[in-house]
C-alpha cells in the first residue's frame, strides 16, 4: 500500500494534472457526472488527452449531458 502512495505521488510530481483527472474519473465512476464533465472539462481544454477521452465517454454515454455522438467522436479524435 505504501509503495501504492509513494508511485502516485511521484506521478504527480511528474504531471501535476494527474490528480484531476483521477478526481474527474472518479467522480464519473461514482456517478457525478455534472462534476466530472465539469473537471474533465477544464483539464480537456488544457490539451490533456485523459480528459478528452473521459469527455468523449460522456458524451458517447449521455452521462450529466445529452448523448451526443458526433461530439463524442470530436472528442475522441482530439485525445
Amino acid at each position: 500500500m505504501e509503495r501504492c502512495r509513494r508511485d502516485q505521488t511521484r506521478d504527480a510530481i511528474v504531471d501535476p494534472r494527474l490528480a484531476e483527472i483521477e478526481e474527474a474519473v472518479e467522480l464519473y465512476r461514482t456517478g457525478d457526472y455534472k462534476t466530472a464533465h465539469a473537471v474533465a472539462s477544464e483539464l480537456a481544454a488544457t490539451g490533456d488527452a485523459r480528459a478528452m477521452v473521459l469527455m468523449g465517454e460522456i458524451y458517447r454515454d449521455g452521462k450529466g449531458v445529452g448523448v451526443d455522438l458526433d461530439l463524442a467522436v470530436e472528442w475522441f479524435t482530439r485525445a
